[in-house]
C-alpha cells in the first residue's frame, strides 16, 4: 500500500510542480510579454499542486478518522476544478463521519 500512495503522489503533483519549473525557466529567459505568461502558469500550477495535497492529506493522512461530508466534498471539488472530472455525492448524508466519508473519498486499490 505505501508504495501504491507513494506512485500515486509523485504522478499526481509531477505536472503542477514541472509547470512551476518551466514557469520559472520562463521567467528566466523572456522579455515583458513571457513574464506575464510565466506568472500565471506558475500560479495556476503551484495552486493545483497545493489543492492536490490537501487532498492527499484529507485522505490519507493520520486524521482521516475524523473526515466529515462538508469538508470531502469541498476538497474533492477544489482538486477536481481543473478536471474533466466530477464526483457524484447523490446519496450522502451528514452523519456520516470518519472511515464512511474514507470509503466513499479514497480510490480503490486493489
Amino acid at each position: 500500500m505505501a508504495s501504491l500512495l507513494c506512485a500515486r503522489l509523485c504522478h499526481d503533483l509531477a505536472g503542477p510542480v514541472g509547470a512551476v519549473n518551466n514557469g520559472a525557466e520562463l521567467l528566466n529567459e523572456g522579455g515583458a510579454e513571457s513574464m506575464d505568461d510565466a506568472r500565471e502558469l506558475i500560479s495556476s500550477c503551484a495552486g493545483q499542486a497545493v489543492r492536490r495535497l490537501r487532498f492527499f492529506r484529507l485522505t490519507y493522512g493520520s486524521n482521516y478518522g475524523s473526515m466529515d461530508w462538508s469538508g470531502a466534498m469541498q476538497t474533492s471539488a477544489a482538486m477536481l476544478a481543473d478536471s474533466k472530472i466530477t464526483y457524484s455525492w447523490d446519496g450522502y448524508y451528514d452523519g456520516a463521519e470518519g472511515p464512511e466519508v474514507a470509503a466513499v473519498v479514497l480510490p480503490p486499490y486493489n
